[in-house]
C-alpha cells in the first residue's frame, strides 16, 4: 500500500476544495431540477394542446428511449405511456416498410438531420395504416442533441382518395373507350366478346353472358360469353324465357341481382350455382321499351357487387344496347333501298352514261334547302371516273364523302347489271362525324383532366416538401420543452389556440389568425370577438357542443364549422381540444387547434355533384333506351335531372323558327317558376342568358352567380324568390342543328365547372342521339306506312278482280244453264217418244179387249223405268251445278266420264262423234264439279265450230294419261284450229267469235281460272292435225 506523505495542511486544503466543488454540483444539480419541474409544469397547457389534435406527437430522448407520446399516437398503436417507453418499430410497422424505416432513422441520428418517411403502421383495428412520420433533433445552446420531437400523420384517407380518383379516371376511360368502338362498329353484336371481357377484367369479375332475342324462336341465343368451358357453352346455347336468371330478367324487362348464391334457394340461380358463381348481375338490353338481350356479369371471388360496379354494368349493358338497335335501324333503312321513291334519304339513279334518270323527293329537297339548281350538285367529283371502271358483268360498289353547306354526306353508289344502271344513295352523316369529334375532344380532355390531376398531385407533393422544409426551418430554432410542443403542433399547419376559462381570455397564435386572413395584431384576445366569427347557422351548434363537453357530458371535443374569413367568405375549420381542470374537476382551461378543411370540404362537395351528374347521365341513359317518342324522351330527362341531380328546376325548351321565342316542352320541378318567365334565342337581354345563348350559339353555357351575373338580369328578382343560385344549359340538336336546350338551376352558387359541364354535354349528346333515333324510326313508320297503303290499294285491286271474276263464272255458270237446258231436251226426247208409245199401246189393246193384268204390269215398268231415268238426269244436272266446298282427291276419268253424260244427247243430235280414250286412273286433288266443267266448256267451244263451219263428220277425242307426275287430259277437234291472230286472246274474258247472240266469251276464260288459279294446274291450246288441241296438266295426287 503506497503512502501519502503530504502535510496536514495539504490535506485540509484538498478537502476544503472537495467541499466546493460538492457544493457548486449540488447547487447545479438543485437548479436544474427546479429548471425541470419548471419545464414540466409550463409544458401543461401545450401538452394539452397536443392532445388536441390528431396528429401522432411524440418526444423521444437520443437514444431512442420515448419520453412521451400524445393519446392521438397511443390510440393508433394500442399502447399506454408506459407501454410506449418500450415501444419497438419491429411490433408495429409492415414488414416491407421495417429495414427502410430503420435505416432512414440511423441515418438521422448520425447526421443529426431531419426524418421524413412514409410507412404502414399496424393499427389497433388490425388494419395497416399509412403514416408520414416526420421528426427533427431538438439542441441545447451546446449544439448537443437533447431530444428528438416529432408527428406521425394518418394519411390513409388521402391515398385512398388518390386511389378513388384514378379508379374514377379509369372508370370513365373504359366507358369512353366502350361507347367509341361500339360507335364505330359495324357490326356491334361482333364486338361484344372483346369489350365485355376488358370490362370483366376491370371489375375483377371471373365470368359474362350475352344473349340475344331470336324473334323466330321466341327465345334466348347466346352471342358471347366468357369464364366458363367451351364444352359447356352448346348447353346453354338456348335459353328459354323465364329459365334461369337471364331469362327472367328477358322476360320480365329489368335486373336481377343475384347475391351469396352459393348459400340461396332461389331456383333462378340453379344454373349459375353449377358453375362456382357466388355473385351475379344481369342487365336487359333494352331498345325503344323492347328487350333486345341481356347482359350479365358473375363473380367467384366475392358475394355481392358494389354500387359503382353495377352502375357500370349498366351503363355498358346501355352502350350495347344503343348500338345494337342503331344498327338495326341502319339496316332496316337499307331495306327501304327497294323502294328508292319512299326512301327518307336522297336516291338518285344514273345512266352508264353518266345521265340522271331518276331522283326521289328527299334528293329534291336538299337541292332546294342549298339553293342549287341542278341534282348534280350531289354527285361526287369522281363519278365520271366511276362510270369509266364499271364492268358491265358485275356488280360494284363505291362509298365517297362530300361537304356541302357545312354539311357532310356520305354517297354509296352501287352499279347493278341487272338494271344496267348506278344508284347513290346519300346519307346526312353530319350527326356521326359530330360524335365522333365529339369522342375525339372527350378522349381528349379525360388526357387532360388526367394530367391535369397528376399535376395537382404533384403540387401537392412539392408543397408538402415545401411545409417540411418549412417545419424543419423552424424546428432547428427550437430550444426548450415549451417550444417542442409548439413545434409538433405547429409544424402540422395548424392554428393553435388557449382559452382561460376564469378570465374570458384567448390565446390564438398567429397561424390561427392568418388561416382568417388577419394580421397577428388584428384580433384581440377576447373570446367574444372570436365567436362573433362563427357563421350564423353553425353558431348556436358550437355553443352547445363546447358547453356539453366543459360539463363532462361528452367524452372529446371536436367538431366542424364556418368561421368568416377577413374577406366575408367563410372557411371550413375542424376544432379539437382538450380540457384542463383543478383537483375538482372543474374547467379552467381549454387548449387545442384550427385545422383549415376548406378545400377537403369543397373536394368532398365537388365529389358529391360529379356522382350526382354521373347519376343524372347513368338515368338519362336507360330513359334514352326505353324511350318511344321524344314527349316521354324529354319529361324522363328532366325528371331524372332533378330527382337523381337535386337540381331545382330542369327544363327543356324548343326554338320557335317563326317567333325566336323557346317553348317549354318537358319540366319537372319548380313548374311556377317558368309560369313568370319569357325567354328567347334572339339578341335581346331576354336570349342573353343559358338557354337563349346556347340556341343562338351552339355551345354550352353556364352562369354560377345567376342573382348578380348581367346576362341574367331579367330573371335576378324572379331567381331570387325562388332560391335560383347557379344555371347551366346544353344544346339539343335534330340531325346535327340546334333546335332547343336542356337548362339546369341549382340552388347553390359556383356549382358547375368544367368537368360537370362535360357530363351535361354528354348527357345532351346522349339525349340528341336518342332523339335522331327516334325520327329516324319515325321516318322509317312513314315509309312503312306508305308501303302498307300502297300494298292495301293493291290488294283492294286484287279483290275487286277477284270479285269480277266471280261474277264472270257465275254467268259462265248460266250461260253454261242454258246449254244445259238444251241437253237435257236432248236426254229426254227420246224417253219422252218412248213413254207416248206405251201410253198409246195401253189404249190400242184395251180396244181389242186384250187389256190384262200381265200387259198392265209390264207397261207399268217400262214406264217407271223412263221416269227413273228422266229423274236421274235431273239429280246429274243439279249435282253438276253444286259449289264444292272444299278440295278434295278425285278420279280424272270419273270427272270425264260426267261431263260426257251430260253433253253426249246433244253431240249425238248434231250427229257429231265424241270419243274417250283413257289409261290408268289419275288422281288429283282439286274441286270436282268446277273440274267437269271446266271439261265441259272446251266441249261445248269444240262442238259449236264443228257446227258453225259446218264441218263433215264432226269429231272430238277426249284422252287421259300420266306424264312425268301430272295427270295429262287432251281434248282435241277437226273442226279446222284456230287462227293465229286470235290464238293468244281466246282465254280472255268476253273474247268470242260466235257474236252477242250465241257466246258469252267467259267459257274458256272460266275453264283457265279453274285449272290453273283454283287448281294449281296448266291450260294451254294449240292446232294439230286440221283442229284444235287443249291440254290440261295438274300435279298427280295431294298438290
Amino acid at each position: 500500500m503506497e503512502t501519502d506523505n503530504r502535510s496536514r495542511g495539504e490535506l485540509l486544503a484538498e478537502i476544503e476544495s472537495l467541499r466546493a466543488r460538492l457544493e457548486v454540483a449540488e447547487n447545479t444539480l438543485c437548479a436544474s431540477r427546479d429548471q425541470e419541474s419548471g419545464v414540466f409544469k409550463g409544458e401543461a397547457v401545450y401538452r394539452a394542446i397536443g392532445e388536441s389534435i390528431d396528429y401522432g406527437v411524440w418526444v423521444c430522448a437520443p437514444d431512442g428511449r420515448n419520453i412521451y407520446a400524445s393519446e392521438s399516437f397511443l390510440a393508433l398503436v394500442g399502447m399506454t405511456q408506459e407501454q410506449c417507453s418500450s415501444f419497438g418499430w419491429s411490433n408495429v410497422l409492415h414488414p416491407d416498410d421495417a429495414e427502410r424505416t430503420i435505416a432512414a432513422w440511423k441515418e438521422c441520428t448520425r447526421t443529426g438531420g431531419t426524418w421524413d418517411v412514409e410507412h404502414r403502421y399496424l393499427g389497433v383495428d388490425g388494419e395497416y395504416h399509412d403514416i408520414l412520420a416526420r421528426g427533427v433533433a431538438v439542441k441545447n445552446e451546446a449544439g448537443e442533441i437533447i431530444c428528438w420531437a416529432g408527428i406521425n400523420l394518418d394519411i390513409s384517407n388521402i391515398k385512398q382518395t388518390q386511389k378513388e380518383l384514378l379508379k374514377s379516371n379509369q372508370r370513365l376511360d373504359l366507358l369512353s373507350r366502350t361507347a367509341r368502338r361500339l360507335l364505330e362498329s359495324e357490326a356491334p353484336q361482333v364486338i361484344v366478346d372483346s369489350l365485355c371481357k376488358e370490362v370483366m377484367t376491370f371489375l375483377e369479375s371471373d365470368v359474362f353472358f350475352n344473349f340475344l332475342v331470336d324473334d323466330t324462336r321466341q327465345c334466348l341465343h347466346l352471342n358471347a360469353c366468357a369464364g366458363i368451358p367451351e364444352d359447356t357453352q352448346t348447353g346453354i346455347e338456348w335459353l328459354d324465357y323465364g329459365v334461369a336468371v337471364c331469362g327472367c330478367a328477358a322476360r320480365d324487362a329489368c335486373r336481377i341481382v343475384a347475391e351469396d348464391i352459393q348459400q340461396t334457394t332461389d331456383p333462378r340461380t340453379d344454373l349459375v350455382k353449377s358453375f362456382g358463381i357466388r355473385a351475379y348481375a344481369c342487365h336487359p338490353l333494352m331498345a325503344h321499351g323492347r328487350v333486345i338481350g341481356t347482359l350479365s356479369f358473375g363473380t367467384r371471388s366475392r358475394d355481392s357487387f358494389s354500387d359503382d360496379a353495377l352502375a357500370l354494368m349498366r351503363a355498358v349493358a346501355d352502350m350495347v344496347a344503343i348500338a345494337m338497335e342503331r344498327k338495326r335501324t341502319t339496316a332496316e333503312i337499307e331495306r327501304l333501298a327497294t323502294f328508292p321513291h319512299l326512301n327518307p334519304n336522297p336516291v338518285i339513279e344514273l345512266d352508264t352514261a353518266g345521265r340522271v334518270t331518276f331522283y326521289n323527293r328527299a334528293a329534291q329537297e336538299i337541292v332546294n334547302s342549298i339553293g342549287a339548281g341542278d341534282v348534280r350538285i350531289l354527285l361526287p367529283p369522281d363519278i365520271h371516273e366511276i362510270l369509266a371502271t364499271i364492268d358491265t358483268g358485275a356488280a360494284h360498289q363505291w362509298i365517297r364523302e362530300l361537304e356541302i353547306d357545312n354539311l357532310a354526306y356520305q354517297v354509296n353508289v352501287y352499279y347493278a347489271s341487272q338494271f344496267q344502271a348506278v344508284r347513290l344513295y346519300i346519307n346526312d352523316i353530319t350527326a356521326l362525324k359530330l360524335v365522333q369529334e365529339r369522342l375525339v375532344r372527350t378522349n381528349e380532355e379525360l388526357e387532360k383532366r388526367v394530367a391535369s390531376r397528376t399535376a395537382d398531385l404533384l403540387l401537392t407533393i412539392d408543397r408538402i416538401n415545401e411545409e417540411i422544409a418549412e417545419r424543419q426551418r423552424v424546428e432547428t430554432a427550437l430550444r426548450k420543452s415549451k417550444e417542442r410542443y409548439i413545434l409538433a403542433v405547429e409544424g402540422a399547419n395548424d392554428g393553435i389556440w388557449d382559452w382561460d376559462i376564469e378570465n374570458g381570455t384567448a390565446f390564438v397564435s398567429p397561424r390561427w389568425k392568418s388561416m382568417l386572413g388577419y394580421g397577428d395584431d388584428e384580433i384581440s384576445d377576447i373570446v367574444r370577438e372570436w365567436q362573433e366569427l362563427i357563421h350564423p347557422d353553425d353558431y348556436q351548434r358550437s355553443i352547445d357542443t363546447i358547453n356539453a363537453y366543459l360539463a363532462g357530458l361528452t367524452k372529446d371535443y371536436q367538431m366542424e364549422y364556418r368561421l368568416r374569413h377577413k374577406d366575408g367568405s367563410y372557411r371550413w375549420i375542424l376544432t379539437r381540444g382538450t380540457c384542463v381542470r383543478d383537483a375538482e374537476g372543474k374547467p379552467r382551461r381549454l387548449a387545442g387547434s384550427h385545422t383549415d378543411i376548406t378545400e377537403r370540404k369543397a373536394d368532398e362537395e365537388r365529389l358529391n355533384r360529379l356522382n350526382r351528374i354521373h347519376a343524372v347521365l347513368s338515368g338519362t341513359g336507360v330513359a334514352i333506351v326505353r324511350a318511344t317518342d321524344q314527349d316521354s324522351l324529354f319529361h324522363d330527362t328532366c325528371r331524372i335531372a332533378v330527382e337523381n341531380g337535386k337540381f331545382r328546376l330542369a327544363w327543356i325548351g324548343l326554338l320557335d323558327a317563326a317567333t325566336g321565342d323557346v317553348a317549354v316542352v318537358a319540366f319537372h320541378g319548380l313548374a311556377d317558376y317558368l309560369d313568370g318567365i319569357r325567354i328567347t334565342a334572339r339578341d335581346e337581354p331576354e336570349g342573353w342568358g343559358p338557354t337563349g345563348t346556347v340556341i343562338r350559339e351552339g355551345r354550352s353555357c353556364i352562369c354560377n352567380d345567376f342573382e348578380h351575373d348581367p346576362r341574367t338580369a331579367p330573371w335576378h328578382d324572379w331567381a331570387r324568390m325562388h332560391g335560383i343560385m347557379s344555371a347551366a344549359a346544353t344544346p339539343i340538336r335534330l340531325e346535327g342543328a340546334v333546335i332547343g336546350a336542356l337548362t339546369l338551376y341549382s340552388g347553390d352558387g359556383d356549382f358547375f365547372d368544367i368537368d360537370m359541364i362535360a357530363l351535361l354535354e354528354q348527357m345532351s349528346a346522349n339525349v340528341s342521339f336518342a332523339l335522331d333515333n327516334l325520327n329516324t324510326t319515325a321516318r322509317r313508320r312513314e315509309a312503312e306506312a306508305a308501303l302498307q297503303g300502297e300494298t292495301l290499294e293493291r290488294l283492294q285491286a286484287i279483290e275487286e278482280l277477284r270479285a269480277k271474276e266471280r261474277i264472270m263464272i257465275q254467268q259462265g255458270r248460266q250461260a253454261a244453264m242454258g246449254e244445259m237446258i238444251g241437253n237435257i231436251a236432248h236426254q229426254w226426247r227420246q224417253p219422252l217418244n218412248t213413254l207416248g208409245l206405251i201410253i198409246q199401246q195401253m189404249k190400242y189393246y184395251y180396244e181389242l179387249g186384250e187389256f190384262n193384268g200381265e200387259f198392265l204390269e209390264s207397261s207399268t215398268k217400262k214406264s217407271m223405268a223412263l221416269i227413273r231415268h228422266m229423274s236421274n238426269t235431273i239429280e246429274d244436272f243439279r249435282d253438276f251445278f253444286k259449289p264444292d266446298k272444299e278440295m278434295c282427291l278425285f278420279s280424272i276419268n270419273n270427272a270425264i266420264k260426267q261431263s260426257v253424260a251430260l253433253i253426249d244427247a246433244s253431240f249425238k243430235a248434231q250427229f257429231i262423234g265424241l270419243e274417250v280414250d283413257t289409261s290408268g286412273d289419275p288422281i288429283i286433288n282439286g274441286y270436282t264439279n268446277e273440274f267437269s266443267q271446266a271439261i265441259l266448256n272446251i266441249l261445248v267451244n269444240a262442238r259449236d265450230v264443228i257446227l258453225e263451219r259446218s264441218v263433215a263428220n264432226g269429231q272430238v277425242r277426249i284422252q287421259s294419261r300420266m306424264e312425268d307426275g301430272n295427270a295429262v287430259v287432251i281434248v282435241s277437234d277437226n273442226g279446222g284450229g284456230i287462227p293465229d291472230d286470235i290464238m293468244e286472246k281466246i282465254f280472255d274474258p268476253y273474247f268470242t267469235t260466235k257474236g252477242p247472240d250465241r257466246g258469252t266469251g267467259i267459257g274458256l276464260y272460266m275453264a283457265k281460272t279453274i285449272i290453273e288459279r283454283n287448281m294449281g294446274g296448266r291450260l294451254t291450246v294449240s292446232n294439230d292435225q286440221g283442229g284444235a288441241m287443249f291440254r290440261i296438266e295438274v300435279k298427280y295426287g295431294d298438290n
